[in-house]
């Protein structure tokens, strides 16, 4: 019996290439809820002497990232789970991915100066753990 057939109709029904994206999407859920619940509370944590950011107020700024990040992991989920003509837009998401990466290192060296030490190292943490996600997402396209 060769090993193809050895394999169960369970095994073979469940695909790895999804999993590096559901993972990247708990973690967008995760980091979306907390700043839709807690960015009046982190906005001068992170942004100390600045109440907004071209006139809008960072908190509000802060939530509407988190309730981008909500709907982002709810596409995430839903093109990692096709397999078909959507499922091509994965190279999409893990381009959106990188993309964050850029903008956080953009935003690291254009106003790390208005950032306090704990924004800096959100931002940092944020384009390390993205990155990761990006590199395993793109591995499993």
């Amino acid at each position: 019996m060769s090993h193809a057939n050895s394999q169960t109709p369970d095994s073979r029904a469940f695909d790895h290439k999804p999993l590096p994206f559901y993972v990247g999407a708990i973690a967008d859920t995760v980091v979306g809820v907390g700043l839709v619940s807690f960015a009046e509370a982190i906005a001068p944590m992170i942004l100390p002497d600045h109440a907004s950011i071209l006139g809008i107020a960072v908190s509000s700024v802060l939530r509407f990232l988190g309730l981008f990040l909500l709907v982002f992991a709810l596409d995430t989920v839903v093109v990692a789970r096709s397999s078909g003509a959507l499922g091509r837009f994965r190279s999409w998401i893990v381009a959106a991915n990188w993309a964050t990466v850029a903008a956080a290192v953009l935003v690291l060296g254009l106003w790390h100066g208005s950032l306090s030490l704990l924004g800096i190292a959100a931002v940092t943490a944020i384009a390390l753990a993205v990155g990761v996600f990006a590199s395993l997402q793109q591995r499993a396209i």
